[in-house]
């Protein structure tokens, strides 16, 4: 072997890991500690290795490998450590991340339901697909939000598009549920306290979904740790 082909290798699984390809990243971290032990670039494989486990969400394997880096010096030690967190800070977030998703899907059906109940008693009504108010107010709203993203900072703009159409999805079937009790004579004040209810936590759920979906929950926990990028 030429003496550059440890650093050439390494090169390529970096830039693997940064393009997305995890697996073959991961292939090539291990190929590089298998074919040059001992090396810098091996150790550095090795940390490549578990801060690719990291983002392919593989907790097990991301600990395994941390836990066995190392330890020569304090920048070692706070490296290691530091992975650790990190692998700790993503188990987490993905277990809310499936709450999340079950409140959800819950709350989505919780006001299906409502919506269904509100056109079949007393007789059956369809629902008027004519935006509510709610809808209407909304909207400028949203699109005010999803244009600031779009021209300050794009990483967030799919974030906030998401809950903008999610949220005016929400206020329209809560809202034609409403109309429906109103055009049956039926009382709406537990009904829409309910709905606000069942609109709020599917919102929250949502905003959690978004921001762990696009890293961003990560990208602020690291901005207010360290501060902004210059």
């Amino acid at each position: 072997d030429w003496p550059g082909a440890p650093d050439a290798a390494f090169f390529l699984a970096e830039w693997l890991q940064r393009t997305g390809r995890l697996e073959d990243a991961q292939r090539r971290y291990a190929a590089i500690e298998t074919k040059w032990p001992g090396t810098p670039q091996a150790l550095a494989a090795r940390r490549g290795g578990a801060s690719v486990a990291i983002m392919a969400h593989a907790w097990s394997r991301a600990e395994a490998l941390s836990r066995a880096l190392p330890v020569a010096d304090e920048a070692d030690r706070v490296l290691r450590e530091e992975l650790l967190d990190r692998i700790e800070r993503g188990r987490r977030f993905d277990f809310w991340y499936r709450v999340s998703w079950i409140l959800l899907i819950g709350c989505v059906l919780a006001l299906i339901a409502s919506l269904a109940e509100a056109g079949l008693r007393g007789g059956w009504r369809r629902p008027s697909l004519k935006p509510p108010v709610e809808v209407y107010f909304l909207l400028p709203i949203g699109a005010v939000l999803v244009g600031v993203a779009l021209t300050t900072h794009r990483a967030v703009a799919p974030a906030v598009f998401a809950l903008s159409i999610g949220g005016l999805v929400l206020a329209w079937v809560s809202g034609i549920t409403l109309e429906l009790l109103r055009l049956h004579r039926r009382a709406i004040g537990v009904r829409a306290a309910i709905n606000v209810m069942l609109c709020l936590v599917a919102v929250g759920a949502l905003v959690y979904i978004v921001l762990t979906h696009d890293n961003l929950l990560d990208m602020m926990i690291e901005t207010v740790r360290f501060g902004p990028d210059p």
